[in-house]
């Protein structure tokens, strides 16, 4: 019988490209812009961490938003530029800079968000700095270790008559 027992060349599926990723739940937590948090460290120093900018959210991860600020000591001295996210809704904040030995310092935390009063919103942080060398290896016994501290955001804006701040009676 002809054609018996040969197998047909193989021919390999044609080409396609990934589908693209799903967008994730967007973050629809508290705003932690204009935040400044004072953060005591386990080392017996005064940290100053500031988150400048929120947003947007990132597409790849549910409940997470992009961020960008400073980390600096308490006075304002040896400023470093921070990039990094808010996630799990506003409870979870992980963010990097650049540290004298050519590696990066990493403060991973939760935060707590809570309007302690209503002329200023508040936030506790409690989290810590991890330092990587220029290779990536954790620089142990370096960093501030341990931080934790309270934050407060910027006051909401006086809106029309009737506010607190905008009432002329």
């Amino acid at each position: 019988m002809k054609g018996q027992g040969q197998v047909p060349p193989y021919q390999p599926p044609p080409k396609q490209e990934p589908p693209p990723p799903a967008h994730q739940p967007p973050y629809t937590g508290p705003n932690y812009q204009g935040f400044v948090f004072i953060l005591y460290s386990s080392n017996d120093k005064t940290h100053k961490l500031t988150i400048g900018t929120q947003g947007p959210d990132d597409a790849y991860l549910p409940y997470t938003v992009f961020i960008t600020g400073t980390w600096s000591n308490q006075d304002d001295t040896n400023v470093h530029p921070i990039t990094g996210v808010i996630g799990a809704n506003g409870d979870g904040i992980e963010c990097s800079w650049a540290n004298g030995d050519s590696g990066k310092n990493v403060l991973a935390g939760g935060l707590r968000y809570g309007n302690l009063n209503e002329l200023q919103p508040s936030a506790y942080l409690d989290g810590a700095v991890t330092v990587y060398d220029a290779n990536g290896n954790v620089s142990a016994g370096m960093g501030p270790g341990n931080v934790s501290g309270t934050g407060y955001g910027p006051p909401p804006a006086a809106v029309g008559e009737g506010s607190l701040l905008g009432s002329a009676s």
